[in-house]
């Protein structure tokens, strides 16, 4: 009776087993199969405790879906083609912004070129590097961190593990100033993926076990707009991988010398690494995996100081100025009126609203209509003249919120509807002071690359 009870038990595991196993390994088959399971994942439970991932995964009849882990993403996920449009619309669903304290821009170019992300910065800022989005430091230092995985089985009516893949991998992005070494004109952006934590077994410690790292770049407003340079990542196997667990990619994009006959020549590419897993005799579920997409514009901006460049531009960056900042403090003073109470600043207008305190509304850079930004300067001039006379004659300058250097600048009115009509802040401040301020202003423009129509926003701190 005994042996009878153990006999049901096993049998009923075993249909258990057998009818959760892959198409392929079904009741009545008489084949051995085998089978592997690869995916990534940005789950913090797993990102924080690769070990544990591990150890699941080693388990018998455990496989990913059984843990929860979300659906990886197969070979039907190509990059999205993006136009500059999407990008910034993508900067602001994402939330996404970075800060630019003006005190670092009062040369053409910051001490700290970039501001690169390392490795290790990436993975200690892993709540906001895990997203699926990544992480965007500033137009220059991109990251993002999974965990890549994979397992093994056997399969002859019950599955039985055969090894297991985990390691925490980060992929750093480094955008530019210059242009594709080689090249007379090129835009490029780097790429280095480095893995951390990695532990194996079993098939995976095999010399036949294959890992193929690849990065696939579509490019915007032509498919030439993005193109990988060789040679792009790595195809090895799993012992070499371990020893030797980094790769570096380039994404590049043609174009003509930077000149005001050619225009900007903006470019987007957006690029995403697949990941292969080749373990002989299994059959492979799915056959690839697929990494977040990662967002870059290039441009050609001739009135740039460096006139070539690339950027991640899902992101919309706000420039700081502090109040306790001794040459600037009268701007802050006025940029934190104007951004906090409109309401009480010259001219009064009621119902007065004054963009450019938020990502949500911003301010646009205006480069390429020189007669507008010059209206945009003569209507708070005026203004200033007219509400304070003789002010010049104190050492002082009109200064004006939203800069004569946006779309929506004091003259905004004359293009956009009477509706806009007085929606601006002026006052007379000390000239030094003043001259000051739009001398970051414009120096950041140049070092962040902030071309024409770009968004951003304005910030006081203390």
């Amino acid at each position: 009776m005994r042996r009878r009870t153990w006999l049901s038990a096993f049998a009923l595991t075993a249909l258990a087993v057998v009818a959760a196993a892959p198409q392929g390994a079904a009741v009545g088959d008489e084949r051995e199969r085998q089978f592997s399971y690869a995916g990534l994942t940005t789950d913090p439970r797993w990102v924080n405790d690769t070990e544990g991932l591990n150890r699941e995964l080693l388990k018998d009849g455990v496989r990913p879906a059984t843990m929860g882990l979300e659906s990886p993403r197969g070979a039907d996920s190509p990059p999205t083609v993006s136009d500059p449009t999407r990008e910034q619309e993508l900067a602001q669903r994402h939330g996404a912004t970075y800060a630019a304290p003006s005190e670092q821009h009062t040369a053409p170019a910051p001490a700290n070129r970039y501001d690169y992300i390392t490795p290790q910065e990436c993975r200690n800022n892993w709540r906001v590097s895990s997203r699926d989005q990544g992480w965007i430091k500033n137009h220059f230092a991109y990251c993002q961190l999974f965990v890549l995985y994979n397992k093994t089985e056997r399969c002859f009516v019950i599955c039985f593990t055969t090894g297991a893949f985990t390691a925490k991998v980060t992929v750093v992005g480094y955008g530019k100033r210059e242009v594709m070494p080689g090249s007379a004109a090129h835009r490029f952006t780097d790429y280095a993926l480095d893995m951390t934590e990695v532990r194996a077994s079993g098939r995976f410690r095999e010399a036949t076990t294959m890992l193929d790292v690849q990065a696939h770049c579509q490019g915007w407003p032509n498919a030439n707009a993005c193109q990988m340079a060789g040679p792009n990542g790595k195809y090895t196997n799993l012992p070499t991988w371990i020893a030797q667990p980094t790769t570096s990619f380039r994404a590049y994009s043609p174009a003509q010398p930077a000149d005001q006959a050619h225009g900007e020549q903006k470019a987007t590419g957006v690029m995403r690494i697949t990941y292969r897993f080749t373990v002989p005799g299994t059959v492979s579920i799915p056959d690839r995996v697929v990494g977040s997409e990662m967002g870059m514009r290039f441009d050609s901006a001739w009135y740039l100081p460096a006139r070539q460049g690339s950027i991640f531009d899902r992101v919309t960056p706000y420039i700081t100025f502090r109040l306790s900042d001794e040459p600037v403090k009268m701007s802050a003073r006025h940029l934190s009126d104007a951004i906090n109470h409109p309401e009480a600043t010259e001219p009064k207008v009621p119902g007065k609203l004054l963009p450019g305190g938020s990502a949500e509304n911003p301010l646009r850079r205006l480069y390429h209509d020189s007669a507008r930004r010059t209206a945009n300067r003569a209507e708070a001039t005026s203004f200033c003249h007219r509400r304070w006379p003789g002010y010049p004659e104190l050492g002082q300058d009109c200064d004006e919120f939203p800069f004569a250097s946006t779309y929506e600048g004091a003259a905004r009115y004359k293009y956009d509807g009477d509706r806009w009509r007085d929606h601006f802040s002026a006052r007379p401040i000390n000239a030094p002071d003043n001259q000051e301020a739009g001398s970051r202003l414009g120096a950041w423009y140049g070092n962040d690359r902030i071309l024409d129509g770009d968004r951003f926003f304005v910030r006081v701190v203390n």
